[in-house]
């Protein structure tokens, strides 16, 4: 299935700081200095856990490339257990999957925020913090290098192609999500909140700036909507995975996220079904388009010579916590994503078990530049983004926000700030139902530096009298739209 092609010139546009490339650099120098837990190259195994099928590695890490092209392509809304490559008994993605065997795939990556405007600005700038203070969030990230800058001033063509309303245009930014379009020479944008997917545009462009582009070195960043709420399938996807309007009650063809919060105390079981279902029907749809532009790649004989990159913003909850949507937690559900990266360089499968955080983006784009291999641990993070201190300026939920630490199978959690921390054993208790006893071993040195993390000042100054409605209106109207203020 080939895509209508569309027309999509890039110019390239003003430089960025000088000394972005030189900051980074030395960043992946010194902060990545040990290697994630990898398959035993004599046994298979993984440090005593189960095997996986793949190329077995010493301790190594990604190789420098720079000379390659780099494709990052996010996906919203796409938790890592709804992906057969990553335990899902349903075939939902099988492009993506297929990309995993070509390259690294890392098990147990997670998202530094269960919602899409934190986590593509951890993405993109390797930052994670812990403020509570959405002012002091928004200036800090505000003075922080983006990896389209970094590639730009280091000679790249660089586009960014999107379908997600909130995102924001060239002309439009919005304050926050502006952020994003940070060294890209051009931004487009075919998010349409009357349209139930335009992933076809995007792949669409995509491919056309590849072949305007097939001679160039470029950064390409594809950002697909279609799996986020409303879940609104094709008749034909949808049926594709069991949709039957006898059964599925009173959960139409299309599912906004208003409905479903109406329907959250009576919904039946063959509904909650059929929810999952519209959901997995997105995830195939999106996989096709995701297809194309892989396809693209080889038609133009990029293949061998471009990084590719693919993850997830976030994933999606199904009444695992007694709600529908995103954004409100940091359990498995919401923030365990898909995380792969083809290298042209390596060859094979490699799995990697350990928690990865996708902020790691970041790492692999500006570890592309530097002459060292790039090795994968930093500290593995994860919070929500309620914008509680906020609240007499600021129309969003007014709930503590929650924080997640990993270290191998265990995860410290705050699940709101000024409550007790708990830690999850996450081979023993996928479900994170059962904490383990407070006077556990781990329990201890985690916390501490959970808590580290949570008190850390953020060194940043707040303009005086900064009007946070008036600064962020085009930013909250557009999420308001999307049906985020409840």
């Amino acid at each position: 299935m080939r895509a209508k092609r569309a027309t999509f010139e890039v110019q390239q546009g003003m430089l960025v700081r000088k000394h972005a490339v030189a900051l980074v650099v030395a960043l992946v120098l010194v902060g990545f200095a040990a290697s994630v837990l990898w398959l035993d190259p004599c046994t298979g195994e993984a440090s005593g856990r189960r095997s996986h099928a793949g190329l077995p590695l010493p301790a190594s890490a990604m190789p420098p490339c720079p000379s390659c092209n780099v494709l990052l392509i996010t996906v919203d809304t796409v938790r890592a257990d709804y992906l057969e490559c990553f335990g899902a008994q349903i075939e939902t993605m099988p492009s993506v999957c297929a990309l995993a065997q070509r390259g690294w795939s890392f098990e147990h990556a997670i998202s530094p925020a269960p919602a899409t405007l934190p986590a593509l600005t951890s993405l993109l700038t390797g930052q994670i913090i812990s403020n509570e203070s959405l002012a002091q969030r928004l200036f800090f990230f505000q003075n922080r290098p983006y990896a389209a800058q970094l590639l730009q001033e280091a000679g790249y063509v660089t586009a960014g192609i999107v379908d997600h309303p909130a995102l924001g245009t060239l002309e439009a930014p919005g304050r926050q999500s502006g952020f994003l379009h940070r060294g890209f020479s051009q931004f487009l944008n075919h998010g349409d909140l009357r349209a139930t997917d335009t992933g076809d545009k995007v792949s669409a462009s995509a491919v056309s700036f590849l072949e305007s582009h097939a001679r160039d070195k470029f950064f390409l960043w594809l950002h697909y909507f279609g799996p986020h709420f409303p879940y609104a399938p094709s008749a034909k996807d949808a049926r594709r995975y069991g949709f039957d309007e006898t059964r599925c009650g009173r959960i139409g063809g299309t599912a906004t996220i208003e409905e479903l919060r109406r329907l959250t105390d009576s919904v039946t079981q063959d509904e909650l079904a059929c929810v999952r279902n519209l959901h997995r029907a997105e995830l195939y749809r999106t996989d096709a388009w995701i297809a194309e532009v892989l396809g693209a790649l080889d038609t133009l004989g990029l293949s061998d010579k471009t990084l590719v990159v693919l993850t997830g913003d976030h994933g999606e909850e199904f009444l695992e916590r007694g709600r529908f949507g995103h954004e409100a937690t940091v359990f498995e559900e919401l923030v365990h994503v898909p995380f792969v990266a083809v290298h042209p360089k390596t060859q094979g499968a490699r799995r990697v078990l350990e928690p990865v955080s996708t902020a790691a983006v970041f790492d692999i784009i500006a570890g592309i530049l530097a002459q060292v291999p790039l090795r994968f641990d930093r500290e593995v993070l994860t919070r929500t983004h309620h914008d509680y201190m906020d609240r007499g300026t600021v129309r969003m939920r007014s709930e503590p926000n929650s924080f997640a630490l990993y270290e191998s199978n265990l995860k410290a959690v705050i699940p709101k700030k000024e409550e007790p921390l708990v830690v999850y054993d996450l081979e023993q208790d996928k479900g994170e139902k059962r904490p383990l006893a407070p006077d556990a071993p781990a329990l201890g040195e985690l916390a501490a530096r959970l808590e580290a993390f949570v008190s850390a000042p953020v060194e940043v100054s707040v303009p005086e009298n900064t009007d946070l409605r008036e600064l962020l209106r085009l930013d909250f109207q557009r999420l308001e739209n999307l049906g985020y203020f409840e």
